[in-house]
């Protein structure tokens, strides 16, 4: 079927967020797969949100002009806080409308905004603006399935097509090389038999890497047999960030990194034995982690919190690894030292690229994407 696809977002791509890599990515295989495809962003954030809300509405303004003055796509796929204008061009062109969700700013605004008064009811304001937009769309790929079925309940979205589909692989740019050729090209003083524990991308409130640190320092008390190392890789200059460095950075194993470009992350990836996915359980959706489908296109072994939609059931339904509760530290660390003994590390990696490959690509999870629009348009 002859498709033309525009996939617009309201921020920026520059930097090397998870948000940024993602919505590169997905663009790109959008591209490949169909017929004419054109992308939109905003050409750079600002640290105002206020003055962030103002520029996504003239980002808006500006994509609904280009939109009258160009021949019209098929499918419009949009992550848009806003959506009105979006909603009534559509409609009146016959253009399907698919919003694209990863948070509810209701519930994201108590730990973003709990200290400003003012930006928590602006952000309630743009949320209910975004919820009129959803239900008059034509679909929601929502990133999460807790998050969709927050919504359908919360938002009353029933009549609404809906799907959740989580991120993907880039097997292009993330891909196994030698671990121990890879230790000696970063330099760092990590000896052959050093077991490593990598953990990549934002240190942020939302991962839960001090339930991460607190299970290593366990680990390292009850396992002897090699000597442990953790690698955290990224972060920026957030306060939580900033307090976990100034506390653990003494610790004996634990290393901080900062933010690195996307072939240094790989470097680190590959140089593991082991990579780490913790996360804070303190929102509504914890999302779908693009690190853990950098881990394994890069062929490794994965430990992720238990009982979290976007990380533990891909770890269980792929084989990919084991999930443990990072938040009891001690049976976290007896059920990493039972995996550790009776796992092939390297034959376990060997197939986590396998199943990047042929179950969790992009190419796969875009596949999705335009399958749910010709659906919504039949």
């Amino acid at each position: 079927m002859s498709l033309r696809i525009d996939y617009i977002v309201g921020f920026s791509i520059e930097g090397n967020s998870g948000k940024s890599k993602a919505t590169v990515e997905k663009a790109k295989e959008l591209k490949r797969q169909t017929d004419k495809f054109s992308f939109y962003s905003l050409n750079k954030s600002t640290g105002s949100t206020y003055l962030n809300y103002m520029m996504q509405v003239i980002f808006e303004v500006k994509y609904c002009i280009k939109y009258l003055l160009k021949e019209k796509p098929d499918v419009l796929f949009a992550r848009s806080n806003f959506g009105i204008l979006l909603v009534i061009l559509t409609r009146f062109f016959n253009t399907y409308l698919i919003f694209e969700v990863h948070s509810d700013f209701k519930d994201e605004s108590k730990i973003l905004y709990r200290n400003n008064y003012i930006l928590k009811k602006i952000s309630l304001i743009v949320n209910y603006i975004s919820i009129i937009s959803y239900k008059n769309s034509d679909g929601i790929i929502f990133n999460n399935p807790d998050l969709e079925n927050y919504f359908i309940s919360e938002y009353s979205l029933q009549e609404i097509s809906t799907i959740s589909i989580y991120n993907g692989s880039n097997i292009e740019e993330f891909y196994p090389e030698n671990r121990f050729k890879v230790r000696k090209k970063l330099c760092h003083e990590i000896k052959e038999n050093d077991l490593l524990f990598v953990f990549t991308g934002s240190v942020s409130q939302w991962h839960g890497v001090e339930y991460l640190i607190n299970t290593f320092i366990e680990l390292k008390e009850i396992f002897n047999e090699r000597n442990l190392l953790l690698y955290i890789v990224g972060g920026g200059s957030n306060q939580y960030r900033l307090s976990l460095k100034n506390q653990y950075s003494s610790e004996a194993g634990i290393t901080f990194i900062d933010e690195v470009s996307t072939n240094i992350a790989r470097d680190y990836i590959n140089a593991s034995d082991v990579c780490m996915l913790p996360v804070a359980k303190i929102r509504v959706s914890q999302g779908s982690p693009l690190k853990l489908y950098d881990y394994i296109a890069c062929g490794r072994p994965v430990i992720t919190q238990s009982n979290i939609n976007g990380y533990s059931d891909v770890i269980n339904k792929y084989e990919l690894g084991i999930d443990v509760d990072f938040y009891t530290p001690d049976k976290a660390a007896s059920l990493i030292v039972k995996f550790l003994k009776k796992t092939d590390l390297n034959n376990l990696g060997n197939k986590n690229r396998e199943k990047a490959i042929n179950n969790l690509s992009w190419e796969k999870v875009i596949h999705k994407w335009i399958q749910f629009a010709i659906k919504n348009d039949s």
